[in-house]
């Protein structure tokens, strides 16, 4: 269990109120309540809603009530009414300033708006080497065929977040372990034990990556360690998860049921 603790522990941030699931805050609220009392409860992150939803949400937690609140900023930073866990941002390629946002959050997670340009990783670079926790976020998936990244980008994101030391998160797209045909036409889904084999086998051989991400039979992987073909399969859990640090969901009981599935997690 201590391995599968570690590989697994607060990987799934819950994007309940974002698409497809589109829940209202209060249903989103109560699932993710439901699902932190549970039995898989220490797989779930921060519960992460809009900025500009905030206020909502403080007027339906209880007296006293405390959970981690990630912010996804739909208004300026300083608009908000509360300090959060996290906050997610998109920015456009090219210098950004991270300072007034980490006044925020003490974790930021950086989306470029332009997803094909990676050099706003040297952003998040700067920031980091001043001291901020500013994180990188790619997003796997969408609601059109042209929202799904190539194997290819996917894996120099990784090779280039990896080789840098920024730790990175992703989002969308990510409910099912797998690689496999999308329902949304022209597209192929991301499978989030493919991300995590992919991470392992950039630590290894960033070569590698792109065979990880394409896999998809689930007999190509070890289960315990979610390694693809054994490749990163000795290196210690904590150290994949210090690289990927969550993958966001609007699903918890989708993912957390193809782990329970898989035999990923203590029966």
């Amino acid at each position: 269990m201590a391995t599968e603790r570690t590989l697994l522990e607060g990987i799934i941030d819950y994007a309940g109120v974002f698409p497809p699931a589109r829940h209202p805050l209060a249903t989103a609220l109560q699932v993710y309540r439901t699902a932190t009392s549970g039995p898989d409860g220490w797989l779930l992150g921060p519960f992460l809603c809009p900025a500009s939803q905030l206020p909502e949400l403080n007027q339906l937690l209880s007296a006293g009530e405390h959970i981690a609140i990630g912010a996804v900023l739909d208004i300026p930073a300083d608009q908000m009414d509360r300090a959060v866990d996290q906050v997610e941002l998109k920015v456009d390629a090219g210098r950004f300033d991270y300072g007034p946002i980490s006044e925020w959050a003490p974790v930021v997670y950086s989306e470029c708006r332009t997803p094909s340009d990676l050099t706003f990783l040297d952003s998040i670079q700067r920031a980091r080497d001043a001291g901020l926790d500013v994180r990188a976020k790619i997003r796997t998936g969408g609601e059109s065929a042209v929202s799904f990244p190539s194997i290819e980008h996917v894996s120099a994101f990784l090779a280039r977040c990896i080789q840098r030391g920024i730790p990175f998160k992703a989002t969308a797209g990510l409910h099912s372990p797998f690689r496999h045909e999308s329902t949304i036409e022209g597209a192929t889904e991301h499978g989030f034990v493919n991300l995590l084999a992919a991470t392992r086998a950039t630590l290894v051989d960033p070569s590698k990556s792109a065979y990880a991400l394409a896999a998809t039979e689930p007999s190509e992987f070890d289960m315990v360690t979610a390694a693809w073909d054994g490749i990163g399969r000795d290196i210690d859990a904590a150290v994949v998860r210090e690289s990927l640090r969550s993958f966001g969901s609007c699903s918890f009981e989708e993912p957390a049921g193809y782990l329970r599935d898989l035999g990923m997690l203590d029966t």
